[in-house]
């Protein structure tokens, strides 16, 4: 019979739980977890940046479809 014992799986020496992303960037240099957070800011810029323009195509297309239609 084959028993684990703590975290040990039977594939592998042992199994590395998750960190919380808390955690992970605690243990970064503070100039790598700076770098982090800034593209993570300018990422977060570009996603709201194409929703905008997503937005923008729709009411452009409703506004052309109405002028179509009148």
């Amino acid at each position: 019979m084959n028993t684990l014992k703590g975290s040990q799986h039977p594939n592998s020496r042992s199994i590395n739980m998750a960190k919380k992303l808390e955690q992970w960037m605690a243990e970064l240099p503070q100039a790598r977890c700076a770098a982090i957070e800034a593209r993570a800011g300018e990422l977060a810029a570009l996603k709201d940046s194409r929703r905008a323009t997503v937005q923008t195509q729709q009411d452009l297309a409703a506004l052309r479809s109405i002028e179509r239609a009148g």
